[in-house]
């Protein structure tokens, strides 16, 4: 299903959301960076989520970070709306080569050789997924399908959140974070979809069910990723994020929209996960150097 406002076809109809997509990229792992950045000065590193919120909203510098995301969220959402989830999240997958690239120069976390393996192949997998052919949904999903999925990462970012402890704090708030917002994609792809039908615009979209999900869903996700900065290494805490928030939306875009993946794009989408992996493992095993950086 294609909004009214595409027209293009074949690789010229991928180019604006391919392009969006690496903006958001680009913003996103900027915003994180800068974000670890600000809570690391506030020393909240035993606060509560709630906690650590109402001390950072009077931070100029995390308001910054705030503001940041917002515009990379502008991109991302453009490139939703014109483009596949199958191509669109692995692009935006980008973001944790930024994070680890403004993480080095900001906070002093150096890389591993396998850390740099890893950001190479989510880098060439990412960059691959521009090259296959355009392909589109073929159906949507109910609202009813959303909230169940909604519910499920709901109750797998909890599982995740109450396991903190034996998972290591960064991994877990991290990847429940992910989930969260890996799941919001579905509904937020919805959402534009109604609101830019090709019988004409649906304002009436914005608030309908799948748009309070959407919302609800990256509500939650900023919550744990807000205590998950306070308390890890940005370095950790993206690719974990960027891993769950890659398969999750893929995975439904497939399934409940019946996007197209072939061969091709399966084994780009792969390649970031694998990537991404490596890149964790890396940065799990190096211990923190002075100042809250990354020894090597």
């Amino acid at each position: 299903m294609r909004p009214p406002f595409v027209t293009a076809t074949g690789m010229a109809a991928m180019t604006a959301p391919v392009a969006m997509a690496f903006l958001a990229a680009l913003g996103f792992g900027l915003g994180a960076a800068v974000q670890r950045r600000a809570l690391a000065r506030l020393g909240l590193e035993d606060a509560g989520a709630w906690a650590t919120l109402r001390t950072a909203v009077a931070d100029p510098l995390w308001l910054a970070s705030c503001l940041i995301g917002a515009a990379a969220a502008g991109f991302y959402i453009a490139a939703l709306g014109l483009g596949p989830m199958v191509v669109v999240q692995p692009i935006v997958s980008l973001q944790v080569a930024v994070a680890a690239g403004f993480g080095a120069v900001l906070l002093g976390e150096r890389l591993r050789t396998r850390e740099w393996v890893g950001l190479v192949m989510v880098l060439a997998a990412a960059a691959a997924m521009a090259s296959f052919p355009p392909g589109e949904s073929t159906r949507q999903p109910g609202p009813g399908t959303l909230l169940a999925l909604g519910g499920a990462a709901v109750l797998a970012a909890l599982a995740l959140v109450s396991r903190r402890a034996h998972l290591g704090g960064e991994l877990a708030l991290g990847a429940a974070a992910g989930v969260l917002f890996g799941a919001a994609v579905p509904a937020g792809k919805t959402t534009l979809e109604t609101l830019a039908h090709p019988d004409g615009w649906s304002p009436g979209a914005l608030v309908e069910g799948p748009a309070w999900i959407f919302l609800a869903l990256n509500a939650a996700g900023f919550v744990v990723v807000q205590r998950a900065l306070s308390v890890g290494r940005v370095g950790v805490i993206s690719p974990v994020l960027n891993l769950a928030a890659t398969a999750v939306p893929v995975a439904m875009g497939v399934l409940a929209f019946g996007e197209p993946l072939g061969p091709g794009r399966a084994a780009a989408v792969a390649a970031i996960l694998a990537g991404g992996a490596l890149f964790v493992h890396g940065r799990t095993g190096s211990r923190p150097g002075p100042g809250g950086g990354i020894a090597g």
